[in-house]
């Protein structure tokens, strides 16, 4: 699959999604964890202050096919594929 190129900052947010997927096999980061930055006590990406640019980084990925976005009970949550972590 050829996807468009990401920034500094969507390669990060597309990292951390990645990472906590793997770290907690049965949850999806909310924007307040993607925010900070952290998972399990370890900084793995800069603390973002806003969650509105944190939630409009997150659709950029959404809409360049890097993460998929799915709902419970009207909540979003995004998930990267397995097909789509090796790409």
């Amino acid at each position: 699959m050829n996807r468009p190129p990401l920034t500094p900052a969507q390669e990060q947010i597309y990292t951390y999604i990645m990472e906590y997927q793997k770290v907690h096999k049965n949850r999806t980061p909310s924007l307040r964890e993607i925010g900070s930055g952290f998972i399990d006590g370890k900084q793995v990406i800069p603390e973002r202050k806003s969650k509105g640019s944190t939630y409009k980084l997150v659709k950029t990925l959404v809409k360049k096919e890097y993460v998929t976005q799915k709902f419970w009970k009207n909540v979003p949550y995004w998930v990267v594929d397995d097909d789509k972590q090796d790409s």
